[in-house]
């Protein structure tokens, strides 16, 4: 991964000119953000239709377990659709509403017990998404986690529900405005100007690598980029199912180096890159 933290080779004006922004950007947008977005989206259900099977009183730690491969699936698949925070997404705010870390536990657990919720709200962005579904699937072992969810009083089982549910619908949304326009628009803009593809593309890419991959995932968690240089393991990402935060940044790091050279399908094609 030398390339995100290494600095580019200049590049020559002449082969910046040449370069076809139009073949890239279509390319981008057919092979790589669309089939990626396409792909959280049946992560996100797949995850919406285990939970939505469950009935109170049923439940066992098989159940428990089949929940958090789905929640892991749908975890993985966000990784490589999070750099694309521009058009459909950010009109959703579909960064911060699906993964939005450290969580708030006690809101999550308080928001359960309510007889209703409406996602996206600014006032619990940080207790919901990907992050408030994995507490609630590993805050205690699959056995303790199944009696939990049984018992309805405590509202878990019904507030992962809607958790789900509200993934599944934004990732939905996002998805039908590529497939609906959003496409064609951002093929069209070949210009480098401020706000043309090229720019957004680059600038959402820049902005979540060094916020929310760099500093969010690794640098924060391991102290590296504090005064203090003294780690803070509570804000690593998935921080209650083990060894999760590994899979998800090297998945991330993955995406990012996919997305620069140009691959599809997880890398195994090789396209038009940057």
């Amino acid at each position: 991964m030398a390339l995100l933290f290494a600095g580019c080779d200049p590049v020559d004006d002449d082969d910046f000119q040449n370069f076809d922004r139009g073949a890239y950007l279509a390319h981008t947008a057919d092979n790589i953000i669309v089939p990626a977005y396409t792909d959280f989206l049946q992560r996100s259900q797949t995850l919406s239709g285990t939970l939505n099977g469950l009935t109170a009183g049923t439940i066992d730690s098989k159940d428990i377990d089949v929940a958090r491969e789905a929640l892991h699936e749908a975890y993985m698949s966000w990784q490589r659709v999070q750099l694309f925070d521009f058009g459909p997404a950010i009109n959703r705010a579909l960064l911060v509403t699906t993964n939005t870390f450290p969580t708030d536990t006690l809101e999550i657990a308080e928001a359960a017990l309510a007889s209703s919720w409406t996602g996206g709200l600014p006032g619990n962005l940080d207790s919901s998404g990907l992050p408030a579904l994995e507490w609630l699937l590993f805050s205690n072992d699959a056995a303790t986690a199944a009696t939990e969810w049984n018992d309805e009083a405590n509202g878990r089982l019904n507030h992962a529900q809607r958790l789900a549910t509200f993934l599944t619908e934004e990732a939905a949304a996002v998805l039908t405005g590529w497939t609906s326009g959003y496409r064609d628009t951002f093929v069209s803009s070949t210009g480098t100007e401020a706000g043309s593809s090229m720019g957004e593309l680059l600038n959402a890419f820049n902005r979540v690598y060094e916020a929310n991959i760099r500093k969010g995932k690794l640098g924060l968690p391991n102290g590296i980029i504090t005064f203090s240089q003294t780690p803070q393991p509570d804000l690593v990402e998935a921080p209650f199912a083990a060894e999760w935060s590994v899979d998800f940044l090297a998945e991330s790091l993955k995406a990012c180096s996919h997305m620069y050279y140009g691959d599809a399908n997880h890398g195994t094609t090789q396209g038009i890159g940057l």
